[in-house]
Protein backbone atom coordinates (compact mmCIF):
# COMPACT_ATOMS: atom_id res chain seq x y z
CA UNK A 1 0.00 0.00 0.00
CA UNK A 2 1.42 3.61 -0.67
CA UNK A 3 2.10 5.49 2.10
CA UNK A 4 3.49 9.09 3.22
CA UNK A 5 7.57 8.26 4.68
CA UNK A 6 8.48 11.07 6.20
CA UNK A 7 12.33 9.74 6.59
CA UNK A 8 13.44 10.81 3.36
CA UNK A 9 17.42 10.74 3.65
CA UNK A 10 17.84 13.34 1.05
CA UNK A 11 16.44 15.96 3.42
CA UNK A 12 19.66 16.41 4.96
CA UNK A 13 20.08 17.94 1.89
CA UNK A 14 18.48 20.94 2.02
CA UNK A 15 18.22 23.28 4.38
CA UNK A 16 14.41 23.81 4.98
CA UNK A 17 13.04 19.83 4.77
CA UNK A 18 9.56 21.41 5.35
CA UNK A 19 9.39 22.53 1.65
CA UNK A 20 10.72 19.54 -0.27
CA UNK A 21 8.55 16.47 -0.82
CA UNK A 22 8.85 14.11 -3.91
CA UNK A 23 4.97 13.34 -4.71
CA UNK A 24 3.59 10.37 -6.92
CA UNK A 25 1.74 11.78 -9.63
CA UNK A 26 0.79 8.18 -11.21
CA UNK A 27 -1.66 5.84 -9.65
CA UNK A 28 0.13 2.65 -10.72
CA UNK A 29 3.50 1.97 -9.96
CA UNK A 30 6.64 3.32 -11.36
CA UNK A 31 8.15 0.57 -14.06
CA UNK A 32 11.13 -0.78 -12.38
CA UNK A 33 12.66 -1.58 -15.70
CA UNK A 34 12.46 2.49 -17.35
CA UNK A 35 14.05 5.95 -16.17
CA UNK A 36 11.57 7.47 -13.88
CA UNK A 37 9.71 11.15 -15.50
CA UNK A 38 10.06 13.49 -12.65
CA UNK A 39 8.82 16.68 -13.16
CA UNK A 40 10.42 19.01 -10.64
CA UNK A 41 8.18 22.04 -9.49
CA UNK A 42 9.59 24.70 -8.49
CA UNK A 43 6.75 27.53 -7.18
CA UNK A 44 7.29 31.36 -7.18
CA UNK A 45 4.22 33.76 -6.34
CA UNK A 46 4.40 37.40 -7.99
CA UNK A 47 6.38 38.57 -4.54
CA UNK A 48 9.22 36.35 -5.20
CA UNK A 49 8.93 36.53 -9.06
CA UNK A 50 12.29 38.97 -9.30
CA UNK A 51 14.29 36.78 -6.66
CA UNK A 52 13.67 33.29 -8.85
CA UNK A 53 16.60 33.63 -11.45
CA UNK A 54 19.00 34.31 -8.34
CA UNK A 55 17.52 31.39 -6.51
CA UNK A 56 19.33 28.92 -9.12
CA UNK A 57 22.84 30.53 -8.37
CA UNK A 58 23.27 27.66 -5.35
CA UNK A 59 22.72 25.31 -8.14
CA UNK A 60 26.50 26.19 -9.36
CA UNK A 61 28.03 25.22 -6.23
CA UNK A 62 26.00 22.40 -5.72
CA UNK A 63 24.88 20.41 -8.81
CA UNK A 64 21.98 18.61 -8.85
CA UNK A 65 23.64 15.35 -10.40
CA UNK A 66 26.97 13.92 -10.91
CA UNK A 67 26.73 13.76 -15.10
CA UNK A 68 23.92 12.32 -17.00
CA UNK A 69 20.65 11.80 -14.62
CA UNK A 70 19.55 8.54 -13.85
CA UNK A 71 15.37 9.63 -14.44
CA UNK A 72 14.21 11.85 -17.36
CA UNK A 73 13.98 15.54 -15.18
CA UNK A 74 11.99 18.59 -16.19
CA UNK A 75 11.94 21.48 -14.54
CA UNK A 76 8.75 23.35 -13.94
CA UNK A 77 8.18 27.21 -12.98
CA UNK A 78 4.84 27.61 -11.74
CA UNK A 79 3.55 31.33 -11.11
CA UNK A 80 1.14 31.12 -8.99
CA UNK A 81 -1.33 33.18 -11.01
CA UNK A 82 -2.01 33.56 -14.61
CA UNK A 83 1.16 33.95 -17.18
CA UNK A 84 -0.74 35.66 -19.59
CA UNK A 85 -1.02 38.92 -16.99
CA UNK A 86 2.58 38.98 -15.95
CA UNK A 87 5.37 40.43 -17.94
CA UNK A 88 7.20 40.26 -14.50
CA UNK A 89 6.70 36.41 -14.42
CA UNK A 90 7.48 35.70 -18.14
CA UNK A 91 10.73 37.66 -17.84
CA UNK A 92 11.78 35.39 -15.05
CA UNK A 93 11.20 32.38 -16.39
CA UNK A 94 13.12 33.39 -19.25
CA UNK A 95 15.75 33.91 -17.19
CA UNK A 96 15.90 30.89 -15.96
CA UNK A 97 15.44 29.23 -19.54
CA UNK A 98 18.45 30.95 -20.73
CA UNK A 99 20.73 30.25 -17.64
CA UNK A 100 19.88 26.26 -17.99
CA UNK A 101 20.97 26.49 -21.75
CA UNK A 102 23.88 28.31 -20.58
CA UNK A 103 24.72 25.68 -17.67
CA UNK A 104 23.86 22.56 -20.50
CA UNK A 105 21.19 21.87 -18.11
CA UNK A 106 23.30 22.04 -14.99
CA UNK A 107 25.57 19.23 -15.84
CA UNK A 108 22.96 17.42 -18.13
CA UNK A 109 20.55 16.99 -14.93
CA UNK A 110 17.49 18.87 -16.83
CA UNK A 111 16.20 18.19 -20.12
CA UNK A 112 13.55 20.82 -20.47
CA UNK A 113 12.89 24.54 -18.53
CA UNK A 114 8.88 25.41 -18.84
CA UNK A 115 6.77 27.84 -17.36
CA UNK A 116 3.19 27.77 -16.24
CA UNK A 117 0.72 29.56 -14.57
CA UNK A 118 -1.80 28.06 -12.27
CA UNK A 119 -4.14 31.01 -12.48
CA UNK A 120 -5.30 31.77 -8.76
CA UNK A 121 -7.13 34.74 -8.68
CA UNK A 122 -4.81 37.78 -6.92
CA UNK A 123 -7.59 37.92 -4.30
CA UNK A 124 -6.64 34.46 -3.26
CA UNK A 125 -3.69 34.16 -3.68
CA UNK A 126 -2.29 35.59 0.00
CA UNK A 127 0.10 34.27 2.39
CA UNK A 128 0.02 36.32 5.23
CA UNK A 129 1.76 34.06 7.95
CA UNK A 130 0.99 37.27 10.85
CA UNK A 131 -3.00 36.78 10.02
CA UNK A 132 -2.72 32.86 11.08
CA UNK A 133 -4.73 33.05 14.32
CA UNK A 134 -7.40 35.34 12.63
CA UNK A 135 -7.69 34.21 9.05
CA UNK A 136 -8.26 30.97 7.86
CA UNK A 137 -7.15 32.19 4.08
CA UNK A 138 -3.89 33.17 5.75
CA UNK A 139 -2.29 30.46 3.52
CA UNK A 140 -4.73 30.44 0.37
CA UNK A 141 -2.48 31.10 -2.08
CA UNK A 142 0.54 28.44 -1.48
CA UNK A 143 -2.27 25.71 -0.62
CA UNK A 144 -4.20 26.51 -3.95
CA UNK A 145 -0.78 26.94 -6.32
CA UNK A 146 0.16 23.19 -4.46
CA UNK A 147 -2.88 21.91 -5.37
CA UNK A 148 -2.90 23.13 -8.69
CA UNK A 149 0.32 22.18 -9.75
CA UNK A 150 -0.28 18.47 -8.81
CA UNK A 151 -3.31 18.44 -11.28
CA UNK A 152 -1.43 20.10 -14.10
CA UNK A 153 1.35 17.67 -14.15
CA UNK A 154 -0.78 14.58 -13.17
CA UNK A 155 -2.20 15.26 -16.70
CA UNK A 156 1.41 14.87 -18.28
CA UNK A 157 4.14 11.88 -18.62
CA UNK A 158 5.89 12.48 -15.49
CA UNK A 159 5.51 9.55 -12.60
CA UNK A 160 6.53 11.93 -10.03
CA UNK A 161 6.46 15.53 -9.06
CA UNK A 162 9.15 17.08 -6.86
CA UNK A 163 8.18 20.11 -4.93
CA UNK A 164 10.79 22.85 -3.95
CA UNK A 165 9.67 25.92 -2.98
CA UNK A 166 11.24 28.86 -3.12
CA UNK A 167 13.15 28.57 0.28
CA UNK A 168 14.24 25.16 -0.65
CA UNK A 169 18.13 25.50 -1.17
CA UNK A 170 20.43 22.64 -1.77
CA UNK A 171 23.48 22.43 0.68
CA UNK A 172 25.13 19.43 -1.01
CA UNK A 173 26.22 18.54 -4.45
CA UNK A 174 24.42 15.72 -6.35
CA UNK A 175 20.99 16.28 -4.09
CA UNK A 176 18.94 15.20 -7.44
CA UNK A 177 20.75 11.73 -7.51
CA UNK A 178 20.04 11.25 -4.03
CA UNK A 179 16.11 12.15 -4.60
CA UNK A 180 16.25 9.82 -8.00
CA UNK A 181 17.75 7.21 -5.94
CA UNK A 182 15.23 7.40 -2.93
CA UNK A 183 12.42 7.64 -5.40
CA UNK A 184 13.88 4.43 -7.02
CA UNK A 185 14.75 2.73 -4.21
CA UNK A 186 10.70 2.74 -2.47
CA UNK A 187 8.91 3.20 -6.50
CA UNK A 188 5.83 0.80 -5.63
CA UNK A 189 5.80 2.07 -1.45
CA UNK A 190 5.06 5.58 -1.56
CA UNK A 191 2.65 8.83 -2.15
CA UNK A 192 4.49 11.22 -0.99
CA UNK A 193 8.13 11.17 0.33
CA UNK A 194 9.65 14.05 2.67
CA UNK A 195 7.78 16.70 4.28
Amino acid sequence: SLHKNRNLSTMLLFNRAAAAAAILLSRSPIASEAKTNIAIARTFSFNDAASLPDSFDIWDTHPPCNGTASAVVDLFLVFSQSLENSSVARSTINQVQHRCQETNGWGQCIGRVSGVGVDIDPDLDMYRSNEQETNPLWVSGPNRQFERTVRTLQGGTYEVMYLMEMDSVPVKPFWLDAIVNEINSQRHDFAIIGR
